[in-house]
């Protein structure tokens, strides 16, 4: 079928060629060149589509009038993620990221980079500043948005910067909503002494279960919560901004082939472990200063239990986390990042999960 080119006053008659080549791009957005982004080379190879007599595109959502022809105002609602070469991609806010007045945003490099040293970041077009180094050679492609206000709607875009900070090339519209203001659960609200020394197991695990959807559960700063095994639930946070430390006993943990660990989350969803403390996986050892167990064999007093216990495959992980959906673990945005340290067998081991951040 004939494809004729109107340009400048006078047609062009081009070759003959099947409109099915069009529709055989991987890309159903335009990306006529597919390389994964669609840009000013996808227009140019459309003037050879311009104006196209095939009916059959009507059916694939091209042909927006049903005229039986495609022109630039189609393809320009067809290449509905249009954009530059050197704009960030993917913005976005990962899973759990996000709590009543605070958001994680992370994006991609754009496709060409070569240019970029920055990124800006606006909030309802606003600019909220760049996002800075990541080391000497690469920018960040994260920014920590906080003081927000509870259950309210942002937009958010990042543009790309060149050395001057001349903007190059802007993200796509990331839209999120904070979390509603939290109801908060205090373990010594429900017996916890938060001395280090008394266990507060039973009193923690109270309070997790007293914790209503959206709820959080704060072990607060300038404390220390002695506890075995406590387990989370569907909805949640747990916000650690004291310590919690591990018993060294392995009495405090369940054992079938393996002990459980410190902070159990399993078969649940949108759970989120943050804060600027510590979870220290066994008690007599500092995290203060963490260093590396240097006598044999190489365990802490709590994995030397478990091993004689039960062998050395059965020790437990500090953090295991099975079978969630949206899980979030790391510091809290403007508020520190939060330590791990000691664990009997290793650190945090995930499992059959699905939206990990």
């Amino acid at each position: 079928m004939k494809k004729i080119l109107f340009l400048a006053g006078f047609s062009v008659i081009l070759s003959f060629f099947l409109a099915s080549d069009l529709l055989a791009i991987n890309n159903p957005y335009g990306d006529l060149t597919n390389n994964n982004i669609v840009e000013m080379n996808d227009l140019r190879l459309f003037s050879a589509l311009w104006l196209v007599n095939d009916c059959n595109l009507t059916t694939e959502g091209i042909d927006l009038n049903d005229d039986c022809r495609v022109n630039f105002y189609e393809f320009s609602k067809f290449a509905k993620n249009w954009h530059n070469t050197l704009s960030p991609l993917n913005l976005m806010v990962p899973p759990m990221a996000y709590d009543e007045n605070t958001i994680i945003l992370i994006w991609s490099k754009p496709v060409n980079y070569s240019q970029v040293t920055d990124y800006r970041v606006y909030k309802n077009g606003v600019a909220l500043g760049p996002s800075g180094r990541f080391d000497t050679t690469r920018a960040k492609l994260y920014y920590n948005v906080t003081g927000l206000t509870a259950n309210t709607t942002y937009n958010f875009t990042v543009k790309s910067l060149n050395l001057s900070g001349t903007e190059l090339g802007t993200s796509n519209v990331c839209t999120k909503t904070t979390a509603a203001m939290p109801a908060v659960f205090y373990p010594e609200t429900y017996g916890a002494a938060a001395n280090g020394t008394t266990k507060d197991t039973t009193a923690i695990q109270a309070a997790i279960n007293a914790c209503t959807a959206g709820g959080k559960v704060h072990l607060r700063a300038g404390k220390t919560f002695l506890s075995g095994a406590i387990y989370l639930k569907s909805n949640m946070t747990l916000q650690i901004d004291g310590t919690i430390l591990g018993s060294s006993s392995p009495a405090d943990y369940t054992c079938i082939s393996k002990y459980t660990g410190l902070v159990n989350a399993s078969n649940s969803s949108n759970v989120r472990i943050c804060g600027s403390g510590v979870i220290n996986g066994c008690q007599g050892y500092s995290a203060s200063s963490p260093h590396t167990i240097t006598t044999s064999p190489y365990l802490t007093t709590l994995g030397i239990n478990e091993a004689a216990a039960h062998g050395d495959s059965s020790r437990g992980n500090l953090v295991p986390i099975n079978r969630i959906n949206n899980i979030y673990v790391g510091g809290r945005p403007g508020g520190g990042s939060l330590t791990l340290v000691y664990p009997a067998m290793h650190t945090i081991i995930l499992g059959n999960c699905n939206g990990v951040t």
